[in-house]
């Protein structure tokens, strides 16, 4: 701090031996301030019975401000040491050779386990287990869905007898690997108790053996066994005995539609991630057509399977209609004769294809009451569905055209109507993919605790950034969370708004959750850059600050804003927070008053930040933390340059030989153009 301070211009070293230092010394430690200096400015290093002093008044003049402060800033009453309180240096841990340094994704990472947690657990096996809402198990999840879509078309094909392939022998082989895989996954995925995730070990893996497990382990024998009896026993003397295990197999494969059952909660995890409203009916709309296509896939395969089980016994429509056509053996065109009768069922359209019999005249019977019940019921879904999205469009339809009449009712001019319409469509599609707390009336039936947890859960990961919080949450857990819950608010600024102007009274400090910013200070034409995941304004939280430039937003921005008041009300209810607090404002504001009068402003950040992430380092394995955008940005930049080194140094050898070359030929113009001035010459004598 000190050779900090040197090379700022604001004060020189002097030892204790003058008689000038000594007073300015005894003046500072006994009076609190001295002729000209900050009180408690003086910075003493006890050792060997000798201490540095610094001396605020010896290099006076030397800069062009003023380097003197008018007056001294002081902590907040609230963090006041008590009586009898100890205070100790918040960073006096020993350094550990580690670094403070760790990659986060770019919105951050969550808050983790607390204490508090009643069903989380981290003790032995409870390490292994995964939350069911990660992004591994999402993926799995969309994959189980294709799988199970697969079964759901290839068992039914069966009664088809299709040619074997290499490509249904390797998508029946990964599938089995799959399954296999997701069966082993389920004993480690959490599962939800009212609301709560269970990350236990011992009570997902009970609740899997009492639920899925059995039938999952099932289906898995018997595909493994056809798998085997397969690709292993092709040999001519066991042709009976293989094909007689490959029906029984075969049969026993049909199992596998009962992983069906699992569908509807696959598509509830996906309808969950799907933000958009317009995406969510869309969704919607195509769940509802691929059901109707599904059930008439099954009810074409069932009544092919009824034809030729009759053939031969009574007349059927497979031998009617298929055996005299000259397609009629190939499976594309007896799969899509069957397909387009079962269609036919469930429209008012028609087919050559009748029925013969008494089992063909009621399985059509059955299929067509199914149909008049299910058909009107998917129709009418997917025409809400319809009128649902278009009615999202005829509400925002329906504000611009209000907007453009009261426009042309009021006289504006036609530009700046053009200007505002143009504002209002950027607004609406920018706002439009917000939603507020107070826009969702589900949150209102949330319970205390868990709308607690949940606005920690948005506003915990963006103050953690800042090494005090972090403590904070590692020290006191709820304290924190308290904060999220009642001192914390969201705003929202538009392009070229302001959130403060100089001379202001701060009450807030803010974080950047995105967009981009400028801190103006005295009237400067170009500002600083206020970034998203960057703070301002710390000092409203520790003493009466007032805004010392203005800060206006360059992008549309989400900013966090932490209330001072609250903020001291909440911490000093935790007596360790209060402690780490109280600590922390006695460190922030002797550096803030070490400070130039001239160079104070809104982003201030105190040196204790530094210390406060080695001593997070020691004691509770915490480091800090950067967006991998960014290191993303640094490899890449690392890489081109390695690209454009290795570069260089390939092409380095050409580039010699072609100078070469080039010099050559310089030489040889040079010397025929000599020999032939010298023969102009000899000529002319």
């Amino acid at each position: 701090r000190i050779a900090g301070l040197k090379r700022q211009g604001t004060g020189c070293l002097k030892q204790p031996g003058s008689e000038r230092s000594g007073a300015q010394g005894r003046d500072i430690e006994e009076d609190g301030e001295g002729d000209g200096a900050v009180p408690k400015a003086g910075v003493s290093f006890l050792k060997k019975k000798t201490s540095v002093m610094f001396d605020a008044s010896a290099d006076e003049g030397q800069h062009q401000h003023n380097d003197r402060r008018m007056s001294t800033l002081t902590v907040r009453p609230i963090w006041q040491p008590a009586v009898g309180e100890e205070i100790k240096d918040m960073t006096s841990k020993k350094r550990k050779g580690k670094s403070i340094w760790q990659e986060v994704p770019e919105d951050g990472p969550s808050l983790g386990k607390t204490e508090t947690d009643p069903i989380q657990s981290t003790a032995g096996m409870d390490r292994f287990a995964s939350h069911p809402n990660n992004q591994f198990n999402f993926y799995c999840d969309i994959v189980c869905m294709l799988c199970i879509g697969y079964d759901m078309i290839m068992v039914p094909v069966a009664v088809f007898q299709p040619e074997e392939t290499r490509f249904l022998a390797v998508l029946h082989l990964f599938t089995t690997v799959f399954w296999t895989v997701d069966f082993m996954r389920h004993f480690s995925r959490g599962y939800y108790v009212e609301g709560e995730v269970v990350l236990s070990f011992n009570r997902i893996a009970k609740r899997y053996a009492t639920t899925w497990a059995l039938p999952d382990c099932a289906i898995l024998l018997s595909d493994w066994a056809f798998s085997i009896i397969t690709y292993s026993n092709n040999s001519q003397a066991n042709q009976s005995n293989v094909g007689r295990l490959l029906r029984l197999t075969r049969n026993i494969r049909s199992l596998r539609l009962i992983r069906g059952i699992k569908t509807g909660h696959l598509l509830k995890i996906i309808e969950d991630r799907i933000q958009s409203e317009a995406l969510a009916v869309l969704w919607t709309t195509v769940k509802l057509f691929m059901c109707i296509l599904f059930i008439n896939h099954w009810s074409a395969c069932i009544w092919y399977m009824i034809g030729i089980h009759l053939k031969g016994e009574m007349p059927n429509w497979v031998e009617a209609y298929l055996s005299e056509h000259y397609s009629g053996d190939a499976f594309h065109y007896q799969y899509l004769t069957s397909f387009h009768w079962a269609l036919t069922q469930f429209t008012p359209a028609s087919i050559e294809v009748q029925p013969l019999n008494s089992y063909e005249r009621l399985f059509a019977i059955c299929l067509l009451m199914f149909a008049l019940v299910t058909v009107s019921t998917f129709v009418s879904g997917i025409t809400s569905a319809v009128m649902q999205l278009r009615q999202l469009h005829s509400v925002r339809s329906k504000q611009f055209w209000m907007l453009r009449r009261y426009l042309f009712e009021v006289g504006v001019p036609t530009q700046l109507a053009v200007r505002i319409n143009n504002y209002c469509e950027h607004a609406w599609r920018v706002r439009g993919r917000k939603m507020q707390e107070k826009d969702i009336q589900l949150l209102m039936l949330l319970s205390q605790s868990l709308r607690a947890e949940l606005r920690a859960a948005i506003y915990g990961p963006r103050m953690t950034r800042h090494a005090f919080f972090m403590l904070i949450h590692n020290v006191a857990p709820l304290s924190l969370r308290s904060l999220c819950n009642t001192a914390v608010s969201q705003l929202e600024l538009d392009r070229n708004d302001h959130l403060f102007d100089t001379g202001e009274a701060a009450t807030s400090m803010y974080f950047v959750r995105c967009g981009e910013l400028t801190y103006h200070m005295n009237d400067e034409l170009l500002g600083e850059r206020v970034g998203h995941h960057s703070w301002l304004s710390e000092a409203a939280l520790w003493t009466s600050w007032t805004h010392k430039g203005a800060l206006q937003a360059k992008s549309d921005c989400l900013v966090f804003a932490l209330d001072a008041d609250s903020f001291g009300k909440v911490v000093n209810v935790n007596a360790d927070a209060r402690h780490e607090a109280v600590s922390y404002a006695k460190g922030f504001l002797q550096g803030l008053n070490r400070e130039p009068e001239w160079k104070l402003n809104d982003l201030y950040s105190s040196s204790l930040i530094e210390g406060l992430w080695f001593r997070l380092l020691n004691d509770f394995q915490v480091t800090r933390r950067t967006t991998m955008a960014s290191s993303r940005r640094s490899e890449q930049a690392r890489n081109s340059d390695l690209f454009s080194f290795a570069v260089m140094q390939l092409c380095a050898p050409v580039v010699d030989l072609a100078g070469q070359v080039a010099r050559k030929l310089r030489r040889r113009r040079r010397g025929d153009t000599d020999e032939e001035e010298d023969d102009s010459e000899g000529s002319t004598a």
